[in-house]
C-alpha cells in the first residue's frame, strides 16, 4: 500500500512536470512511456484515457485520489490504527495536491513583460539627475 501510494504521487508529480518541463517531456512524450517506466498500470492507463475522452483537461490529480483512496481502504482494514495519524497523512496528500496546483499556475498564468510596467522620468529629470554627480 504505501509503494503504490508514493507512486501515485510521483505519478501527480510527473504528469504535471510534463506540461511544464521540456526536459519531463522528452522522457516521458506519451503516457504509455509513464507505463513502461513503471510508475503506471495498463489498468490506470485506459482510466485515464477514459477520463480523457469526456474532458480533455489535464487529469494530473487523479493519482492522488486513487491514493486517498488507498488510505481509506488502509484506515478501515486497520492498518492506520488512530484518526490523528491519518489526518496526518490525508494533510500530507492535501499538502503535494496544493503545491503541485502551484506549479501548473506558474506554467498557465502569464506575466507581464517587466520592461512594459516601467515607466521612465522625462528627459528634463534625467539632464537635472545626471547634473547631481
Amino acid at each position: 500500500m504505501r509503494r503504490n501510494v508514493m507512486r501515485y504521487t510521483l505519478l501527480s508529480y510527473v504528469i504535471v512536470l510534463r506540461r511544464v518541463s521540456l526536459r519531463v517531456r522528452k522522457r516521458f512524450p506519451t503516457m504509455d512511456h509513464l507505463v513502461e517506466a513503471g510508475l503506471m498500470r495498463e489498468d490506470e492507463l485506459k482510466i485515464m484515457q477514459k477520463l480523457h475522452e469526456k474532458c480533455s483537461v489535464s487529469k494530473w490529480w487523479m493519482p492522488l485520489v486513487w491514493a486517498t483512496n488507498i488510505l481509506e481502504q488502509a484506515r478501515s482494514e486497520g492498518k492506520v490504527n488512530n484518526d490523528p495519524g491519518m489526518q496526518t497523512i490525508l494533510n500530507e496528500v492535501s499538502a503535494i495536491r496544493k503545491g503541485l496546483t502551484g506549479v501548473q499556475h506558474y506554467d498557465t498564468i502569464s506575466v507581464p513583460l517587466v520592461y512594459t510596467q516601467v515607466s521612465f522620468p522625462e528627459k528634463k529629470q534625467q539632464k537635472d539627475l545626471y547634473s547631481l554627480f
